[in-house]
């Protein structure tokens, strides 16, 4: 009998261990990072503490069925990060910042995750009661359930803000060694190929415009700080999103004009041509009118409209921000690639 429970539970661990390995690499393909699949798994142990603890009150063993209540917290307890998780990366995406996005993800995502989870411990509840035959060697697996669930309900939410920021600090680390590290090895040519390169590449950067002519023109030195100023000026994709930026800031405008009253005033004046000289020139018409709109209710539409041309214009400086940063970064390595070369 021992050795046929030895087996059973060296399979339920291989059953577990298997279960977070696909989930890992499920998150990974899901969320095209392998740092902020590990902020999910963190709550795993963190519902390990409430399963063992309802256990240890209520007086059950761990045996196969709260064995089997342990896997299945394993993809119950993800739910709560991979909320959190997903909401913060959609806000950065829209050009929020890293802390701003963590702060704002937390309340918004608050409501789902307690229904979600309340849910299913109300549905754990009547096995975790014992209720009717038999039900008794099913109630370790609901109790260790729901007290996982309680435990990773209070701890996720505080765990896994910090672990995002932490991990996506490493995250922005490593990403910058590993470009420093290809910059050092791609700097370490000095031969004439190197500086044509370069050079090709400043001169692509930073296009001959009316400021580029009059620096050359009047031999100014070019320093670093001066390139990365004239490319900021003249470079096309900067200045096609600067002003994809200022449309959709107008257009915001636009559509937040529906929500103010609308005026409009009319005149008019017929002058009278009377058939003789003793006809009455008192019935030329004067005529004048004014008109007040004000739109109370319009279904959402107008704080749909708002909404939809507030995120466009969140997207586009977005862009416009991403792409300044790789003109700068452009900007740079050819700056000290061409002084390297040279």
């Amino acid at each position: 009998m021992a050795d046929v429970m030895g087996e059973s539970f060296q399979y339920l661990i291989f059953a577990l261990v298997l279960g977070i390995i696909l989930a890992y690499m499920i998150l990974a393909a899901q969320f095209e990072s392998f740092i902020h699949p590990i902020t999910v798994l963190l709550s795993l142990p963190l519902s390990f503490i409430g399963a063992f603890g309802a256990l240890l009150i209520t007086g059950k063993t761990l045996n196969i069925f709260s064995f089997i209540g342990l896997i299945l917290l394993m993809g119950l307890v993800k739910k709560n990060a991979i909320l959190l998780v997903d909401y913060t990366n959609t806000l950065r995406a829209r050009g929020m910042g890293r802390k701003e996005a963590i702060l704002q993800a937390g309340p918004v995502r608050l409501r789902p995750i307690l229904m979600t989870t309340f849910a299913i411990i109300f549905g754990m509840l009547p096995i975790a009661i014992g209720i009717g035959e038999g039900a008794e060697t099913r109630s370790p697996m609901a109790i260790a359930t729901i007290g996982g669930l309680l435990t990773s309900l209070f701890l996720t939410l505080v765990v896994v803000p910090v672990a995002y920021d932490l991990f996506d600090d490493l995250q922005t680390k490593l990403f910058k060694i590993r470009r420093w590290g290809k910059q050092s090895l791609k700097a370490g040519g000095k031969n004439m190929r190197k500086a044509i390169f370069t050079i090709a590449l400043l001169l692509l950067v930073l296009p001959y415009s009316a400021g580029a002519e009059e620096v050359i023109k009047t031999s100014e030195v070019l320093n670093l700080k001066r390139c990365v100023e004239i490319a900021m000026q003249k470079h096309p994709d900067i200045v096609a999103a600067t002003g994809e930026v200022e449309v959709n800031q107008s257009r915001i405008g636009q559509a937040k004009a529906n929500y103010y009253p609308q005026v409009d005033l009319s005149s008019g004046y017929k002058k009278y041509s009377p058939a003789s000289k003793t006809s009455d020139r008192s019935l030329d018409e004067y005529k004048s009118s004014a008109t007040l709109k004000q739109n109370f209710f319009d279904f959402g539409k107008t704080s749909t409209e708002v909404e939809i041309q507030t995120l466009n214009r969140e997207s586009t400086t977005s862009d416009l921000r991403n792409i300044k940063e790789r003109v700068v970064f452009n900007v740079k390595q050819a700056y000290y690639g061409f002084l390297q070369a040279k």
